[in-house]
C-alpha cells in the first residue's frame, strides 16, 4: 500500500469536466426533442462512424472486448433515462437525481477496486455526496434519473477499470456510443409520435457531436488520472455548473435546497484541492502510455 500526491490541476480538471458535462445536457435539452434524445441518438451514431473511418482496426478490436461492450451499453441505458428525465423537467433535476451515480460509485470502488479516502480527502467526498441528499423532493419525483445514476455509477467504476489496465480511450468511447446510438433509436422507435425529422437541424447535430466527443475525453481521462472516489465525487461538481447556468440563461430563482447542495459541492471540491492525497490498493493514477516501457 501507498500514499501518491495528486496534483491539484488534476482536481481543478475534475471540477471544469463536470462544466462540460452539465453544459452538454443543457445544449441538447435546448437543442432537441424528448429531452434531447434525438440530436443525442444521431450524434451517437456520427461519433461512432468518425471513430471507426479514422481507426478502424482499434475499434473493431474494442468491439471484441467485452468490457467495452458492457460499459458501452450502461453508457446507453443511462443516456436513455437521462434524457427521459429532461423531458419532464429541468436539466438541474435530472442531473441531481441522476447524482445518487456518484454514490454508487463511490460504493462500488470501495469494494471493487479497494480505493478509498483519507484524511480531508475524506470530508470533501462526504461533503459531496451529503448534496445528493439536501433536496429529497427532486430525488423522489425523478424516477428516471435516479435509475440513470444507479446505473452511470457501475459504469464509471467500470470505465476506472479499463483506464487502470491501459485500454484504449478512443476505443472505449467509439464502443459506448454505437451502444448508445442503438439504445437512442430502440426509445425513440417506441415513442416515435413525440418526435419530427423536420425539426432536427444539421447544425444542432454537429454541436452535439462536438460536445458529445468533448463530454466523453473528459470523462475517460477524468478516471484515467483520478481514483474511483476521487472522480466518482468530483462528477458531483455538474450539479452547480447546471444550477449556475440555468440561473443565468432562464432567470430561473433556484430553490434553497439546491442552492444548498451547489455550495456543498464546491466546498468539497475546495477541499479535494486542499488535501489530494489518496490511500489505494492500487494504483491512484494511470501512468501515460508516453511514460511506460
Amino acid at each position: 500500500m501507498s500514499n501518491r500526491t495528486i496534483a491539484p490541476w488534476k482536481i481543478a480538471y475534475g471540477i471544469a469536466s463536470g462544466g462540460v458535462v452539465a453544459l452538454a445536457y443543457l445544449f441538447v435539452r435546448l437543442r432537441g426533442q424528448g429531452g434531447g434524445l434525438d440530436l443525442f441518438g444521431i450524434a451517437a451514431a456520427f461519433i461512432f462512424v468518425g471513430h471507426l473511418a479514422l481507426w478502424p482496426r482499434l475499434v473493431l478490436r474494442g468491439l471484441r472486448d467485452s468490457r467495452t461492450l458492457v460499459r458501452g451499453a450502461l453508457f446507453g441505458v443511462t443516456q436513455v433515462l437521462i434524457f427521459k428525465a429532461q423531458a419532464a423537467g429541468h436539466t438541474s433535476t435530472a442531473i441531481v437525481a441522476a447524482t445518487m451515480g456518484s454514490v454508487f460509485g463511490v460504493l462500488l470502488g470501495r469494494m471493487i477496486l479497494k480505493e478509498k479516502l483519507q484524511g480531508l480527502a475524506a470530508v470533501a467526498g462526504a461533503l459531496c455526496l451529503l448534496a445528493t441528499l439536501t433536496n429529497p423532493a427532486v430525488l423522489l419525483v425523478s424516477y428516471w434519473g435516479i435509475a440513470a445514476g444507479i446505473i452511470q455509477g457501475s459504469g464509471a467504476v467500470l470505465a476506472r477499470s479499463m483506464m487502470l489496465d491501459r485500454l484504449s480511450i478512443r476505443q472505449s468511447i467509439a464502443g459506448g456510443y454505437l451502444v448508445a446510438a442503438l439504445c437512442s433509436g430502440v426509445a425513440i422507435a417506441f415513442d416515435a409520435s413525440h418526435f419530427e425529422p423536420a425539426r432536427i437541424h444539421l447544425v444542432d447535430v454537429a454541436g452535439t457531436v462536438v460536445i458529445g466527443i468533448l463530454a466523453q475525453y473528459c470523462f475517460f481521462y477524468l478516471y484515467k488520472m483520478l481514483d474511483s472516489q476521487r472522480a466518482s465525487t468530483l462528477a458531483l461538481s455538474r450539479i452547480p455548473w447546471v444550477l449556475a447556468a440555468e440561473s443565468v440563461l432562464f432567470g430561473r430563482i433556484l430553490p434553497p435546497g439546491q442552492l444548498f447542495s451547489g455550495a456543498l459541492v464546491i466546498a468539497g471540491s475546495m477541499l479535494f484541492l486542499v488535501d489530494a492525497r489518496v490511500f489505494s490498493r492500487r494504483a491512484a493514477t494511470v501512468p501515460d502510455e508516453a511514460t511506460t516501457r
